[in-house]
This record gives C-alpha cells, structure tokens and sequence, in this order.
C-alpha cells in the first residue's frame, strides 16, 4: 500500500482489511400535493466511505506508536492511496483513526476511515494534426481533463468543442508553444505563465460518461487530452 506514493512499509506497517462502500447518492425529489407520484428532480453524488486496517510491527510499544504518528502525519490534507489488490487509486480525506492493541507488545492495528472518491491513473488521448475524434469514456461519472495544445504555425484563434456545453476558444496561439488548458486546477497557462486572458469559455474542459465527439475547428495543431476515469 501507498500513501501518496510512500510504501508504508517504510513504517514497519502492512495493509490488512479493506472495507470500500459505493459513493453516497442524494436524489432531489419532490412529490406535490394531489399528484399521483414524484417528481424526480436531480441527483448529488458525495464521497466513498473507505475503512482501512493497517498492521504493525515494531520492537516495543514506543517504537510502534512513532511509526504510527509519522504515518498519520502523511494523511493531515487530501492523499492518494494505492491500495493493494486494487487498480485505481482512491484520493481521501481522514476522517477517523483509532488503534488496537494485541496481545503482543509488538503489534498493533490502525483503524483509518476515510472520504474518498475513486479514480483511474491517467488516460491520454491525443488530436495530431486532425479535426474530429470520439473519446469513450470508461468509468460512471463525469471527469475533468486536461488539454494541451501544441500548434505547429502560429494561430489567431482555435475553436474546440464537445468538452464543454458551450464551445471553447483559445486565442493567440504561439508556434510550438504549447499551452495548457488544466480542468482539474482550472488554469490556463504557456511555459507556466497565465493566459487566461486568451480564452473564451463558460467552463473548463471535461468528458461526459460514454461517448464524447471533440471538433476541432483547424488541423494545425497537436492536441493531448488527458483525464482520469472516475467510478461511482
């Protein structure tokens, strides 16, 4: 197991239990007075309950209880978890820990609970030089992306669509520069400086569950979409 791509094994600590609950689903309804049924309004998806128990070992009590605080003390703001057994990673939040003794001196449990949501590692997709493409979405839920434009002759302006309701513009486009239009940070950026102020849009970029038709309006460019499929 990893926290934050940190072997916890490093802590004398091994993962023992895993315990993962679906995401909690809250539907908006509403069943008015004298209607035959409800009306079904809209749906809020909220965190993953995730429970973990870590086993320790260590040389004495004292010893144990060290590695356990330097390990808890990876987990004071949102970490990445790597579990065992599994292929997606699961970015938490602590909400819970408690330990165990047994009935050996040097061994001890660690109960974590967490908010967690599930998500896969990276997946790119790219647009060389062309205008259309269909991104098929893998996972249950809607995701943000990440679109990297790298144009190959200098460019008034470039017209994208189907990662947003409304098309997305991006104006005054370098060669070979490539700007990045960041939907998980919400920046939009060129070699780290800001451009927000070349861009025309309602919303960053994200794909929708299933299939996703991306128009470019020019084939100068070299386009990389990247995102990570997210799961109920």
């Amino acid at each position: 197991m990893l926290i934050n791509n940190i072997d916890i094994s490093k802590f004398n600590a091994k993962q023992l239990i895993v315990d993962i609950q679906p995401s909690n689903i809250i539907l908006e309804k509403e069943w008015g007075k004298k209607s035959l049924k409800p009306i079904f309004i809209d749906s809020n998806i909220y965190f993953k309950n995730l429970k973990i128990t870590l086993y320790f070992h260590g040389n004495d009590r004292q010893d144990i209880l060290t590695n356990i605080s330097n390990l808890i003390s990876l987990l004071k703001a949102e970490s990445t978890l790597t579990l065992d057994g599994y292929k997606n990673k699961f970015i938490s939040f602590l909400i819970n820990s408690n330990i165990e003794k047994t009935i050996r001196k040097d061994r001890y449990k660690l109960n974590l609970e967490f908010d967690s949501y599930e998500v896969s590692d990276f997946i790119e997709e790219t647009l060389n030089r062309t205008t259309m493409k269909t991104i098929n979405i893998k996972g249950n839920l809607e995701t943000s992306c990440i679109v990297e434009i790298t144009p190959i002759v200098d460019i008034i302006d470039i017209k994208i669509e189907g990662l947003s309701e409304e098309p997305i513009i991006i104006k005054n486009l370098e060669k070979n520069k490539t700007l990045i239009l960041h939907g998980i940070d919400g920046t939009i950026t060129v070699d780290g400086i800001n451009k927000f102020y070349d861009a025309d849009l309602w919303e960053f970029p994200r794909l929708k569950i299933g299939s996703n038709n991306i128009k470019v309006s020019r084939n100068d460019c070299n386009i990389k979409i990247k995102y990570k499929s997210r799961y109920i």
